[in-house]
């Protein structure tokens, strides 16, 4: 059956039994509406008036007369002498969930967010450009063409008046959406709290930089951890355990390579020599001892503080089982008997995880996750 509700209006909010549903991944979220009118007043002064439901915030630019993007005009207006000629202003407004979409100047991806002024954090790659920088195209057309309206306005006798509710496909630079993407998050700082919108779950706080690492990985580790529980309580059929702790197993290393990564993102931004940028953008967290010393060594991240040789090298054996069994379905290989220290199987044997072997790794992993954490936060 066709779909004809206007796209403008698929992203809103739905109330349903269960609650308000918002707009799924790559849905369209409509951008402003209302009404903008340009006019002049009896000391020829050229105002502007927005008029409207259809947004819930607005943000001021400074744009020139030949329609280079100046800057963001803070609040209290600009607190520095505006270039020759003096620049005019046009006000962005946010999408129908208050926040505006943002392009990184260094990685290209796009994201929203409700944080608009002074420096701006790429959630993706963590560089920091002024927040000028992160307007994307469309919003640029929007702003070229809110400037092009005050300039009718201010050479014609009569006042110029923009129906953002009904604009046609002749001038689609007063109309554009941003796009909900895959995984919201509210920044935990006391002194910040910016909401953010991005691809994937990591990400970085535009407005403060903080991470939100804490925030997922905890989600995560609880997640296996009452996986574990609800297998253990509820499943008897032997088959079916020993497939949910290879899985077990296999997520909790997964959401610890993910975080290493997403850190390491950050890490890479920090003054070192180009040889050792380098090593640590090669750094793996599927070689745990390795990358464990390293970080040791060159940040003073201590992964495996409070962890003795023991569980280190068990942990070492639980990664060794995931690989062998992503790789080659469990099924035990020379790579396996070199690099394991498994010196319980043989080759071509299937292997097995127990429940007492998930049991014993969730909390370390969770400590792993943890230290690298504590050691990441603890740089200045």
């Amino acid at each position: 059956m066709h779909d004809s509700t206007p796209n403008r209006l698929r992203a809103e909010p739905v109330i349903t039994s269960r609650g308000v549903r918002m707009p799924e991944f790559g849905e369209e979220i409509p951008v402003g509406g209302g009404k903008l009118e340009f006019v002049r007043d009896s000391s020829d002064r050229l105002l502007m008036s927005i008029s409207g439901s259809g947004f819930r915030s607005l943000y001021q630019i400074a744009v020139s007369s030949e329609g280079q993007i100046l800057g963001v005009v803070p609040p209290g207006g600009l607190r520095t002498a505006p270039p020759p000629p003096p620049p005019m202003t046009a006000w962005i407004q946010s999408d129908q969930q208050g926040m505006w979409g943002r392009s990184c100047p260094s990685c290209q991806s796009y994201f929203r967010t409700d944080h608009i002024m002074a420096n701006t954090y790429c959630p993706y790659c963590s560089r920091v450009e002024d927040s000028i920088n992160y307007i994307t195209e469309a919003q640029k057309r929007y702003a070229l063409a809110f400037l092009n309206a005050q300039l009718q306005a201010a050479r014609g006798p009569d006042k110029v008046v923009i129906d953002l509710d009904n604009i046609t496909d002749a001038t689609p630079e007063w109309q554009y959406q941003e796009e909900q993407q895959q995984f919201h998050f509210k920044c935990t700082d006391s002194n910040c709290h910016t909401q953010t919108d991005i691809l994937g779950e990591y990400g970085w706080c535009p407005r403060c930089g903080r991470t939100n690492g804490r925030q997922v990985i905890e989600t995560q580790l609880k997640s296996n951890d009452d996986r574990f529980f609800r297998t253990d309580r509820d499943v008897t059929d032997r088959l079916q355990r020993g497939q949910e702790w290879e899985l077990i197993n296999n997520l909790a290393f997964s959401s610890f390579e993910a975080l290493g990564k997403h850190l390491r993102s950050r890490l890479i931004l920090f003054p070192a020599t180009p040889a050792r940028r380098q090593a640590l953008r090669n750094l793996s967290f599927q070689r745990l001892v390795t990358s464990a010393k390293a970080l040791k060594e060159w940040c003073d991240i201590d992964m495996f503080m409070g962890i003795d040789e023991s569980g280190s090298q068990f942990l070492h054996l639980m990664l060794q089982r995931r690989h062998i069994v992503i790789h080659n379905a469990g099924r035990v290989d020379e790579d396996y008997l070199c690099h394991s220290g498994d010196s319980s199987t043989r080759l071509n044997q299937r292997i097995r995880i127990r429940s007492s072997e998930v049991k014993r790794m969730l909390p370390l992993v969770r400590k792993l996750c943890t230290n690298l954490l504590d050691g990441f936060e603890s740089i200045n």
